[in-house]
Parts: C-alpha cells; structure tokens; sequence
C-alpha cells in the first residue's frame, strides 16, 4: 500500500468570487455582507437605483472596510450586474454571505475561480 505525502507543490490561484444583483432595491435598503462573523452593512442613499450605482456603493463600502477579513478581499461591479470578490493573497480561500432588508437580492456569491494552492487538499500537485 502506498503512503500518500504532502508534497504542497501546487502554484498559487487568487479566488475570486461573484454574486448576481437582482430584485428591486430603493435608498435606504441596507445590504449586509457577512464573513467570518463579522459585517458590513451598506446603505442605499440616492445611487438612483440603477444596478451599476448600486454596486458601485458595495464596492466602495466593502474596500473601505478596516475588518480584516474584507480587507484581504478586493470588491468590484463586475459588468453592472455582479459584485465580485477577488482575494489579495493567492491561495487564501475566502467565504462571504449577504442578506437585504429589502426587495432587493444578490445571488448566491459563488467562486467563478476556485482557491487553489500549495495549502489546499484538492490540486493533484500536492
């Protein structure tokens, strides 16, 4: 039988995650991003609730953020219709919820490229 060993061989690929817009959001919604227990809240004040000023107030918000974990993330409108996550450290893997007080939505934030590196169980290389 042979014995599996780590090897950590696996090159490093940065994250990134993104989230669909969608529903009907108007000033003063507040979108709360979660991570790791910790939140940002974002509020709507007269973005004209277009998809792209919306967005465009999320990604200012969460880089404006001083909490580690939004901090190690940079936040971006993705073609007006996504807010996207892309982790600043390659192969450090990030998870983010979100929530509406509103009729607004944003989709589940999914990884459009996962994590990977010489840290993670999953590449062959290690």
């Amino acid at each position: 039988m042979a014995t599996a060993k780590w090897r950590g061989h696996a090159p490093a690929v940065a994250q990134v995650k993104r989230g669909v817009l969608g529903g009907t959001w108007a000033n003063n919604d507040i979108a709360t991003f979660t991570m790791n227990g910790k939140d940002v809240l974002s509020t709507l004040t007269n973005e004209g609730n277009t998809f792209s000023s919306i967005l465009n107030t999320f990604a200012t918000d969460l880089n404006a953020s001083t909490i580690s974990e939004f901090a190690e993330v940079t936040w971006a409108n993705f073609s007006d219709t996504h807010i996207q996550g892309t982790a600043d450290t390659a192969g450090k893997p990030f998870t983010i919820t979100v929530t509406d007080d509103g009729s607004g939505t944003i989709g589940g934030i999914d990884a459009t490229t996962e994590n990977a590196g010489p840290y993670s169980a999953n590449p062959a290389a290690n």
